[in-house]
């Protein structure tokens, strides 16, 4: 590695750190520092998954093409920074060198790689880690905005499922494009969450991580912003007010409704009219690859079906976002792990519900609002990720987005439920004395249980000194 690989990269990720472990408690600190370390190690992984197991990949045309831009940029910083800004927002720029896709996500992705590759320098485990700071960083600014909203109880399965799962970590980890799309999102969220306070610091900065999060969100994987707009209403749906109750439901149905209008119009190729034909396209792309042999999600082929017929293998496609791939599906190394992982998540949403009624686990959902907004983003982006997507390898990478906010929702709900049915055990059997005044009747019957010894004791003092006058009488 280069002397400046050597100096910025540890010097980021503890800057980086630092800052996510300020005014945390001890248990949080924990997981944090954790999580930390579980994105280097996996910025190294992925990295090495590439180069000695798959053996191909995206990010290698990244790597190729970033390095010939870091070159322009060195040679001339002043004019080719702007340049390849240019080339993120896919705007026309001026590069002198012949890029593949250009003006796409993919040439949005040799442009950051480029930026990157100018600072640290031209190794790709250097990229790598720098991303999956910028991932980490992503997500603990969501944490730490959706702190306030969250009870004790609540924040450590939250961190867990920000930080800790797998498969999330390992593809949010390095130079693809699930890393900057989850670090987007988690700015974008976060800014969200930060304009409902009443700072005005706060304000500010959820207004620049708002216009960060929607920008990259945009250039990188503009479809995971159609299910932020429906957990946005969800979280309005649930926040309660005994006297705006009916004017939050009517907000968050207007706010899902006019976030869907805005996105279909900037993003036509997502919109709910052209939903069917997206699908279509994407099952023609899987066929015409190498991409969807092995491991096919239907039985059928939905690139000749009208939007009805698809719209009947939601259900499908849902379940397979949520659920598989399954133990007996393993092909490979990555699909072991997320065969794995996805058991476990099956297990205990299957364990959550035996021990808890459907009615409790849905109960607890609708009332939260972070865990209906989560619930509504899980939904939405799994079943449209399950339509798309024909390859359960390529299902497992593309549904990180939404890994945890589905296993975010899980894991808190259980904890919130546990502790509910262990305060209703520890419950005192007996009843509570009052503290207000006793009624008459109470009064009444304290005052003959205060006289009742007291009569006894004079009926049996009496009855003494009859026996003593009786027994003379009876010697004579």
């Amino acid at each position: 590695m280069e002397p400046t690989t050597l100096i910025l990269c540890p010097t980021l990720g503890l800057l980086v750190l630092l800052l996510a472990l300020r005014g945390m408690e001890r248990r949080e600190r924990q997981l944090i520092i954790g999580g930390f370390v579980a994105h280097v190690a996996a910025a190294f992984a992925l990295v090495g998954y590439h180069d000695f197991v798959y053996g191909g990949g995206d990010i290698y045309l990244y790597r190729e093409e970033g390095r010939q831009l870091a070159r322009l940029i060195r040679q001339d910083p002043a004019f080719y920074t702007p340049e390849v800004l240019r080339l993120a927002m896919q705007m026309d720029a001026n590069i002198p060198v012949e890029l593949l896709l250009g003006g796409t996500s993919t040439g949005t992705m040799s442009a950051f790689t480029g930026l990157i590759m100018a600072l640290v320098g031209d190794t790709l485990y250097a990229a790598s880690l720098v991303i999956s700071v910028f991932s980490f960083g992503g997500q603990v600014s969501l944490y730490r905005a959706l702190r306030p909203t969250l009870t004790p109880v609540e924040r450590t399965p939250a961190l867990i499922a920000l930080l800790l799962i797998p498969s999330a970590v390992f593809w949010s980890s390095g130079v693809v494009k699930e890393a900057f799309a989850v670090a987007f999102l988690g700015f974008l969220c976060s800014g969200l969450l930060r304009i409902g306070t009443r700072k005005v610091t706060s304000i500010l900065l959820g207004l620049i991580a708002i216009a960060i999060g929607v920008i990259g969100c945009s250039k990188t994987k503009p479809y995971v912003l159609f299910p932020l707009v429906l957990a946005i209403g969800g979280w309005y749906y649930a926040k309660r007010s005994i006297k705006l109750n009916a004017g939050y439901k009517v907000l968050a149905v207007l706010v899902a409704i006019g976030g869907l209008v805005v996105a279909s119009r900037v993003f036509p190729e997502f919109g709910i009219d052209k939903l069917s034909d997206t699908v279509s396209l994407h099952h023609h792309n899987f066929k015409m690859s190498n991409a969807s042999a092995g491991s096919k999600i239907f039985a059928g082929d939905l690139e000749d079906r009208t939007a009805a017929q698809q719209l009947l293998y939601a259900p499908l496609g849902l379940f397979n976002s949520l659920a598989r791939p399954f133990i007996f599906e393993i092909h490979n190394g990555t699909m072991l792990m997320a065969a794995v992982e996805m058991t476990a998540i099956l297990g205990f949403a299957i364990r959550l519900l035996r021990r808890h009624s459907f009615s409790a686990v849905f109960g607890e959902i609708r009332k939260r609002p972070p865990l209906l907004a989560a619930a509504f983003f899980a939904v939405s982006f799994g079943t449209a990720i399950g339509l798309g997507t024909t390859n359960l390898g390529t299902l497992s990478r593309y549904r990180v987005p939404m890994i945890p906010m589905y296993v975010g929702t899980l894991l808190v709900v259980g904890a919130r439920l546990k502790v509910r049915k262990e305060a209703k055990v520890s419950k005192p059997a007996v009843p509570v004395a009052r503290t207000g005044p006793p009624s008459l009747a109470t009064r009444a019957a304290m005052l003959r249980a205060q006289a009742l010894p007291s009569a006894r004791l004079q009926g049996s003092s009496l009855n003494l000194v009859l026996a003593r006058k009786r027994r003379p009488a009876l010697k004579a």
